[in-house]
């Protein structure tokens, strides 16, 4: 006997649908048995025959019965479902911690952020001849990779081509990224103190990476110099990754010397690479801004990156880099996967 108990405010096809799979699950209901006509049941229950068709429908879909032809609907033999005892874990509720200051170094000013030039500008550029349904490009949208290598041209000293231009939705992604194209077995050096230490998580189980002292003090004119012994580098080392035009977070300089003494360790063998995180270039912190490590690499051994975390927000999440030629190369060759970045963004 099929035994069904409705709730009247409820979805009536779907008590009736969920009631019939338990009954079949349990085995409540015996295999190949035939079930009620749908005229007969919507009867019984005292619903309308197109509710009792809609659960039957259902169930056939998910094949808990099956039909014969001019004789009904019977049930399909299933096994005993498995049902292990639940645990009811405590899970404790979600608090939002409020702070008097907040010295977090991803916040955002909420009271100047422009949200009426935003509004306006999706307004303006939100239109059907846009695009902005359309898969996105492995490297990202080309007019944004035009309008960034514009911008970095005019902005940082950077002239480079948009096909060298890849978009993702933060460094840790580029970095991921990077480590799948880099030749061999990457070692990298890593700023200590800086920003990659303590987020080694940015990088791959198997990869290896050693932090380098690279502030170097001198206690008669209290100053603090911003350079890599290269000559004390492991051989192994393959990639040094540096914030040298504001290092994180004592925002230090690296001179021009140094600069150019890690350019040449880069050049001086196959492989070898600088990542150059320019992660707030547009704070302008003294009268003139810090030319780029990359507008130096004549060598083409400097794989620049940043994004648009500081001077826009960190939840718009685009990033960029530049890949040096060889690299793109092997880039184009493994990737064809859409980019991460919504073409709504």
């Amino acid at each position: 006997m099929l035994y069904i108990e409705l709730d009247r405010d409820q979805v009536l096809y779907k008590q009736i649908y969920e009631q019939v799979a338990e009954h079949i699950r349990q085995q409540h209901l015996a295999e190949d048995s035939k079930l009620p006509g749908i005229r007969s049941l919507a009867d019984e229950l005292g619903v309308a025959v197109n509710t009792v068709n809609q659960a039957y429908e259902q169930l056939l879909v998910e094949g808990y019965i099956y039909s014969r032809e001019r004789s009904g609907y019977y049930v399909k033999p299933i096994d005993n479902l498995l049902t292990l005892p639940r645990i009811d874990a405590a899970v404790p509720e979600e608090e939002e911690a409020d702070y008097a200051y907040n010295f977090s170094i991803s916040g955002v000013d909420k009271t100047h952020f422009p949200y009426e030039d935003w509004r306006r500008v999706f307004r303006r550029t939100i239109r059907e001849d846009t695009g902005i349904l359309d898969h996105t490009p492995p490297k990202g949208l080309l007019e944004l990779r035009e309008e960034i290598a514009r911008y970095l041209e005019s902005a940082r000293g950077i002239k480079v081509e948009p096909q060298r231009i890849i978009i993702s939705t933060g460094i840790s992604q580029l970095t991921a990224l990077l480590e799948n194209i880099l030749p061999g077995t990457p070692v990298f050096a890593l700023e200590n103190p800086g920003y990659m230490v303590g987020k080694t998580s940015y990088l791959h189980a198997s990869s290896n990476y050693i932090a380098i002292n690279h502030l170097h003090r001198d206690d008669s004119s209290h100053s603090v110099t911003y350079s890599v012994d290269v000559g004390a580098l492991p051989e192994q080392v393959s990639v040094v990754f540096l914030t040298p035009s504001h290092q994180f977070p004592f925002g230090a300089v690296m001179p021009v010397d140094a600069r150019i003494e890690i350019l040449n360790w880069a050049a001086k063998a196959k492989n070898r690479y600088i990542i150059e995180d320019d992660y707030d270039f547009e704070f302008q912190y003294r009268n003139s801004k810090i030319p780029s490590l990359k507008s130096l690499d004549s060598g083409d051994r400097v794989i620049y990156m940043s994004g648009f975390s500081k001077s826009v927000a960190a939840a718009l999440r685009i990033s960029f880099m530049i890949l040096p030629q060889d690299l793109l190369e092997k880039y184009e060759a493994h990737y064809s996967s859409e980019c991460p970045v919504s073409g709504f963004v």
